[in-house]
């Protein structure tokens, strides 16, 4: 677990570093969903979201790591920014003020200051020539002002000298960006003019986290409150995602049609034709992955629980798969939260309300996420002998990716247990 004090050591900068590279990231996904034409800004873009990782992984964390962030960050902004044709003086002027905050925060806050910049995506657009460019209402856009201004108040202020109840408030304001952020992000893939329910959401959470931020309540019921607002807001996002857009892609059709071939008795590995799974949902066949030569796999070429895992639902009748994925990002959400002590609990639902990634990919798309969520159980759990080691074989059973990381899961095992407990697990 995470101590509250812990923001005194090498913990503070990393969380920084980790929140700036999810914005960072977030911005370079942006750029994909409004304009391609050129693939510099989004190579720019995830050339410094790695190095951002890169410099978060680093054994003994230095002074200058977030200086280096927030050129990181200008960088890959300035990059989108004109990707997308936005205003170039806008977004100089966005990253001026990302280090004046820089300057004025207490240095040792200056971590979250440059991520509370790379968490508002919205710059990317509000900043253009065309602010709303008829994708959302005005309301979703000075939603998205206050909540950035609330942070950077919080970010300055200096009344309250107990650092702990600084990193809270911070914690809250940075929650508060990433919640108001996705929402707008949604409106690029499905946009509406008209007041959704995310956008009350949205409307919501920049009047009421200023609330919580401030009044003297008690620690598990705030946590409660603010992770609760995060999670609806996610949740109205991805279910606004799902019913916006149909499926469209071949990783989610490949699970599900693979589910009903098993539900009518036929053999999904025997049987599976992507083409014919596309067809079976009205997806065109160009949106197929296609090797690098290529050529189109059609056999099913996943692990079973891949479909197993969605089985039974799709006999209930389940319709979208993709609303389980969403289901196993917000578990995880709640999951992770009991594992982390205040104040970092908004952090951690920053991270990942705050990360479009996660919504495009995971839930708009239908990319499945259970393979991650087993395996960050597994590691969170990792004290457990029995858990975590069946977390890791689940979710190799699931996606290949798990694969990768199995290796590394026994060597962290061996540095904690001993290689007797390493090699016991990997049996």
């Amino acid at each position: 677990m995470i101590e509250a004090g812990a923001f005194r050591s090498e913990t503070l900068i990393r969380a920084g570093l980790a929140l700036t590279a999810t914005g960072i990231v977030s911005a370079a996904s942006i750029y994909v969903a409004i304009d391609q034409r050129s693939e510099v800004p989004l190579a720019l873009g995830f050339v410094a979201y790695l190095a951002v990782i890169l410099l978060g992984a680093v054994r003994h964390q230095f002074r200058r790591a977030p200086l280096i962030t927030l050129g990181l960050f200008a960088v890959a902004y300035l990059a989108v920014s004109v990707g997308v044709g936005g205003s170039a003086v806008g977004m100089v002027l966005y990253v001026v003020a990302a280090a004046l905050a820089y300057w004025l925060t207490s240095p040792t806050f200056r971590p979250l200051a440059v991520a509370a910049f790379a968490l508002w995506t919205p710059a990317l657009r509000l900043l253009g020539p065309d602010p709303t460019a008829g994708m959302f209402p005005w309301s979703l856009a000075i939603a998205a002002l206050l909540a950035l201004f609330f942070l950077v108040g919080v970010l300055l202020s200096r009344r309250d000298p107990d650092p702990t109840e600084r990193v809270r408030q911070i914690g809250l304001g940075l929650l508060g960006v990433a919640c108001v952020a996705t929402v707008v992000e949604r409106h690029l893939v499905v946009a509406s003019l008209s007041i959704a329910p995310d956008d009350v959401m949205a409307l919501v959470v920049v009047a009421l986290i200023p609330i919580l931020a401030i009044a003297r309540i008690r620690p598990t019921l705030r946590d409660a409150l603010a992770t609760g607002l995060a999670l609806a807001t996610l949740a109205l996002v991805g279910i606004a995602d799902i019913q916006g857009k149909p499926y469209h892609v071949d990783a989610v059709t490949v699970p599900h049609y693979a589910a009903e071939l098993l539900l009518a008795g036929r053999d999904p590995y025997q049987d599976f034709d992507v083409e014919q799974a596309l067809a079976h949902y009205g997806v065109l066949n160009t949106l197929l992955t296609k090797l690098e030569s290529g050529a189109v796999i059609h056999s099913l070429n996943y692990p079973a629980l891949s479909f197993l895992s969605v089985t039974p639902f799709v006999a209930l009748g389940l319709a979208d798969v993709r609303v389980l994925y969403l289901a196993e990002i917000l578990l995880l959400v709640l999951i992770t939260m009991r594992r982390v002590r205040v104040p970092w609990r908004p952090l951690i639902a920053a991270a990942v309300v705050g990360n479009t990634i996660i919504v495009r990919q995971n839930v708009l798309a239908g990319v499945d996420p259970l393979w991650a969520v087993l395996l960050a159980l597994a590691f969170l759990f990792i004290e457990h002998r029995v858990l975590s080691p069946i977390g890791v074989g689940l979710a190799a059973a699931d996606r290949q990716p798990a694969w990768f990381f199995a290796p590394f899961y026994l060597l962290v095992v061996w540095r904690r247990d001993g290689p007797r407990e390493a090699l016991r697990r990997g049996m």
